[in-house]
């Protein structure tokens, strides 16, 4: 399969010992975020979110492979930085306790395809997020966003 597109990448080193520190936590940490696309009709439309470390109860992977799958679990909802869950005191959270453990989006991927049959349209695009955690609080880590915009080339080389 050919492609064709353009793909942006951000790349940056995240200094994860901000997490532990609740007076010094990002704004977008604990906050759930959803993702729309406005059509040209000015409708909302909500992107999928594929969780790729996401497992279920018995800790199996659920999200594998690269290509869009019927066995992928897609969410609507994803977050950037979590210390609320790393909490382990009762009352923690209430009481201003710091996490022992944080997690947080170390790669997202926004998945944009043309559609090849109809001119000018896009397939839905989704959010493909990789998240790691950590308790090392003197820890930093790479960070990287990438827009990935693209099309199938297979349909027109014949």
């Amino acid at each position: 399969m050919m492609k064709f597109g353009a793909v942006t990448e951000s790349l940056c080193e995240f200094d994860v010992s901000q997490l532990f520190d609740q007076a010094r936590l990002p704004n977008e940490a604990n906050y759930f975020f959803d993702l729309f696309i406005m059509d040209r009709n000015k409708n909302l439309i909500d992107v999928p979110v594929l969780i790729r470390n996401l497992r279920n109860k018995k800790g199996e992977l659920l999200n594998t492979g690269s290509t869009i799958s019927d066995s992928w679990r897609l969410v609507r909802r994803f977050f950037v930085y979590d210390t609320i869950s790393g909490i382990t005191l009762p009352d923690g959270y209430t009481k201003g306790a710091d996490p022992t453990i944080v997690r947080w989006a170390s790669d997202i991927k926004v998945k944009i395809t043309l559609d090849p049959t109809q001119k000018e349209r896009i397939y839905t695009p989704y959010l493909d997020i990789t998240y790691k955690e950590s308790s090392d609080r003197t820890k930093k880590t790479p960070v990287s966003f990438i827009m990935d915009y693209y099309q199938e080339m297979d349909y027109f080389w014949n």
